[in-house]
């Protein structure tokens, strides 16, 4: 359907409600409307916080494949890196005496960000719940 006949249905029905008298809004009308947006718009936040979620997981296991492939591939792979980075396996060396020697410190460290990290994830959480809008009863 082009432009032009569009213009003239518009015209058709126009000239056909003309004649008919104006009603009232059934009572009610408002606020069944103003739930429905609120409900439209709440399915909406779903999606887009959904689709958030999902591309947010995609990310965490692509990083993690890519880990899960490239450092065993780096640690044991003798051939290129220990040629292409001198001194390479000595820092290497300097490592792991360093972990055996500190391992308690070591051991606090990441305990501590682990529980920093929970912290920061839950008042995330508490955040977004608070953020969420209330259920009407």
């Amino acid at each position: 359907m082009d432009l032009n006949e569009m213009d003239d249905m518009d015209r058709m029905i126009e000239e056909a409600l003309r004649s008919e008298p104006m009603r009232n809004v059934p009572q009610g009308f408002h606020l069944r409307m103003s739930n429905r947006l609120h409900v439209a718009a709440l399915v909406q936040s779903e999606r887009q916080g959904f689709r958030f979620r999902m591309m947010a997981t995609a990310a965490v296991f692509a990083i993690l494949g890519a880990a899960i492939v490239g450092v065993p591939a780096l640690a044991f792979y003798q051939g290129w890196g220990v040629q292409a980075v001198p001194g390479a396996m000595g820092y290497f060396d300097y490592l792991v005496v360093f972990a055996f020697q500190y391992w308690g410190e070591i051991v606090i460290a990441l305990s501590a960000t682990a529980l920093l990290a929970g912290l920061a994830t839950a008042t995330g959480w508490a955040l977004v719940r608070l953020r969420q809008p209330q259920k009407q009863s």
